[in-house]
């Protein structure tokens, strides 16, 4: 084994050349804030090989005077330099093409220099497969930071008219949905600053009424006489926007900082349950026809299925997230409207604006209604409206209708008694198939990509103005919740004719936290039918592909699809493509990875798992070859062994790679990363002592910081230990009083940390017969 002791593990990341100061006096720079990928800064940005994509950072400094910044993008390139003047806040971007092989991470680097001091930040990039996930990604990645730079400076969004409260909602929610929150890091990520004014500015636009008994029963499900609204002359309109941006902060506890009497001071889960009360009370009375059991543009009066569904878009997850109340008559009233509205006449079905009708918009809402109501997609207008979708999907798809989309989205991702993911022609009305485009492609396609300006980069079309557009569209492409995410990897790949693939999906992960995984599934024969399960992320399942043109070249599309514990649940999918080739194959890099480390502790990186599928035919591993210090161009000559030690110092997450190549030069490359961290320091017990009394054993030990202590016991001489209890208490002791007298025990504690464990010296002790 040959370890090329470089030392400069972390000069990579703030090598940079700066430019001379633009002028004297210039500002301190106070903060350099790059964007981090879904709120996280230890996750990256997707990208894929050559395309273009716009790294995005915020500077702050406390005055106006110039600075000077530098971007190193990681990959080798020339840095790129500017100044920075007349404010004390930037938005700092710049256009960039990676190119590599798929997994390869890049590290940019944003430095500002004020003359004096300097301070730095990393943007994390990897390519990924280009397909529409890592399509998805960038778009969203793109969109927010457009939604970003469109917010005023009192915390509010303008779209459409005077109305500011449902575009600002519809902002905010858009962050909100890819995790950067109220309750997130300013100093980490810049977006947390945008949400938390958005919502301090939402709050300003609520306002209290008195509400009371309606004629099919009592809306004020708290006792309080209050219901609340958004200020103006569409509340019904804004009011879902406004529920749903609230809901996603997922604090239901949280305190409003602003606003009026009655909104000031309440918890959010209290002003949405009074918002839910309005909606209650302000739906039509009438017994049957145009007045009963819609909302329009203001209170009591008749409905439309444009306004109809803003009352169950915002009470959907009021109730089923946040456990709000809604009384059940609400409900059957609002299918007393549907029942109105629909119009059953075979293709033509669907639902109408102010009566019965079959429109893009209309009939989409109506089905969020049906959902809301309880009705699920056994009912017979929800088969009706599903008609119109596989007779017209290609109008409709192709109509820019927005605001028929966001509907249509929010029907199906929300239909009971689990989400629709196909029509029921086995059209995969989201993601689209080989020949048509689904929703999320469309929206792809209609997004500004602009590469030489970032002013415009990011947008959607100009439909009830671009921030209503962009908001929906980008919560189309996310969710309208915190969504599980599908990662899978498969190896080998390219395979041979009939060789096994494992696939690996412990990647996956939820957005939000108080929420897991429950379910892992895959069709490895692109048929639309899940072939094979299981309720462990670990798990990993292998298939095999026979090409027919075998020995040309194959290509199979193989689909995750993981699903939460939500209710109804949530999913989401990932495709990797697996290529068959003839031989020769380039063998399998395995790096043993992710690694977890204490700073200081040393590891041992283990590729021994690598293989080569073309063995039987006489080709083998001949070297493998590890990159560490991520200096590019990626030369993998800092370690060289199948295993070798390493040690980092410093607290962080580093990419790391393993190069195998076979014995006819041909070569692959697998990356993963190493955590070090202090939660991965273990110290283990040294001081165990134990004290006996007649049928009793104290064991007293020094605290070591560890968050668990586990007691175990041998009976037999210390040949078998088996747990007897467990304590998180910081005295260190424990009393066993299930021992006899004239009996010999051996005792252990496990300290247990979160990423690791560590067992004492066992002690033992004779416990006596007398006092």
């Amino acid at each position: 084994m040959k370890i090329n002791k470089k030392n400069i593990l972390f000069l990579a990341l703030t090598a940079v050349v700066f430019l001379s100061m633009a002028s004297v006096g210039a500002a301190a720079v106070t903060k350099v804030i790059c964007v981090p990928w879904e709120g996280n800064i230890l996750a990256d940005h997707q990208t894929w090989d050559g395309k273009v994509i716009l790294l995005k950072a915020v500077v702050h400094a406390d005055n106006t005077a110039a600075m000077s910044y530098a971007w190193n993008f990681g990959d080798g390139s020339a840095n790129i330099t500017g100044s920075l003047s007349g404010s004390t806040k930037y938005n700092v971007d710049i256009f960039h093409a990676y190119s590599g092989t798929v997994g390869t991470p890049f590290i940019a680097t944003l430095t500002v220099n004020d003359g004096s001091n300097e301070i730095s930040d990393i943007y994390r990039v990897r390519i990924k497969n280009f397909n529409l996930d890592t399509e998805r990604a960038v778009a969203v990645d793109d969109a927010l930071w457009w939604l970003y730079k469109q917010q005023y400076a009192d915390g509010h969004w303008a779209s459409y008219g005077s109305y500011y409260a449902s575009p600002t909602a519809s902002a905010v929610h858009a962050f909100e949905v890819n995790n950067h929150l109220e309750i997130g890091n300013p100093n980490e990520d810049p977006y947390v600053e945008t949400v938390s004014k958005g919502l301090a500015y939402i709050f300003t636009r609520l306002g209290a009424a008195t509400i009371g008994a309606q004629t099919y029963g009592d809306p004020d499900t708290n006792g309080n006489m209050l219901g609340i609204q958004v200020t103006g002359s569409r509340p019904i309109y804004e009011g879902g926007m406004v529920m749903d941006a609230i809901i996603n902060s997922r604090t239901p506890g949280a305190i409003a900082a602003t606003g009026p009497v009655n909104v000031i001071g309440r918890t959010y889960k209290d002003i949405i349950q009074d918002m839910c009360d309005m909606y209650a009370w302000g739906q039509g009375d009438a017994a049957s026809g145009i007045n009963a059991g819609g909302w329009r543009y203001s209170w009591n009066v008749q409905g439309d299925n444009s306004a109809c569904q803003w009352a169950a878009i915002g009470m959907i997850p009021a109730e089923r997230t946040w456990g709000c109340t809604v009384p059940q008559w609400v409900k059957d009233r609002n299918d007393v409207w549907l029942g109105y509205s629909y119009r059953d006449y075979g293709s033509y079905s669907g639902f109408g604006y102010t009566g019965q009708g079959a429109g893009t918009a209309t009939t989409p809402s109506g089905m969020v209604q049906l959902s809301f109501c309880g009705k699920d997609t056994s009912d017979y207008r929800w088969i009706g409206c599903e008609d119109y979708f596989v007779i017209y999907w290609n109008s409709w798809n192709n109509s820019y209708d927005y605001y028929g989309y966001y509907a249509g989205f929010k029907a199906f991702s929300l239909a009971l008694p689990t989400p629709v993911e196909t029509l029921y022609n086995g059209f995969d009305w989201y993601r689209g198939d080989a020949t048509t485009w689904g929703l999320a492609k469309r929206l792809i396609e209609d997004q500004d990509r602009n590469v030489s300006s970032s002013s415009t980069r990011g947008r959607f079309r100009d439909y009830y103005g671009r921030v209503f557009a962009t908001a929906w569209a980008t919560i189309i492409l996310s969710g309208f919740e915190a969504q599980p995410v599908a990662v899978v990897t498969a190896d080998p790949n390219p395979t041979g004719q009939d060789v096994p693939v494992t696939f690996d999906h412990s990647a996956s992960y939820h957005l939000d936290p108080n929420h897991n995984l429950t379910l892992f599934e895959y069709d490895f024969d692109d048929d639309g039918t899940y072939d094979w399960s299981s309720t462990d992320i670990n798990a990993k399942p292998t298939y095999t592909f026979h090409c027919d043109t075998y020995p040309t070249p194959c290509t199979f599309i193989v689909t995750l699809r993981v699903t939460d514990d939500s209710s109804p649940v949530k999913r989401d999918t990932e495709t990797i493509d697996i290529e068959v080739t003839p031989p020769p194959h380039a063998p399998t890099a395995v790096t043993g990875g992710p690694y977890t480390v204490c700073p200081g502790g040393t590891i041992t990186l283990d590729g021994s798992e690598s293989f080569d599928i073309d063995e039987p035919e006489g080709d083998h591993i001949a070297s493998w070859d590890w990159e560490i210090d991520l200096l590019v161009p990626y030369d993998y000559d800092d370690a060289t062994g199948e295993t070798v030690e390493m040690t980092w110092a410093t607290p962080g997450i580093y990419d790391i790679a393993l190069k195998v190549t076979d014995s006819n030069g041909l070569t692959n490359v697998a990356w993963t990363t190493v955590h070090v961290d202090n939660q991965y320091c273990v110290t283990c017990v040294d001081d165990l002592t134990a004290r006996a009394k007649r049928g009793k054993v104290q064991l007293v030990w020094t605290h070591v910081d560890a968050d668990r202590y586990d007691i175990y016991r041998s009976d037999d001489g210390g040949t078998i230990y088996n747990k007897i209890a467990e304590t998180t208490s910081t005295y260190s002791t424990y009393l066993d009083s299930t021992v006899t007298s004239g009996n010999t025990y051996f005792y252990y504690v496990k300290s247990v940390f979160a990423g690791d464990d560590c067992d004492s010296d066992p002690v033992q002790i004779l416990v006596p017969t007398g006092r």
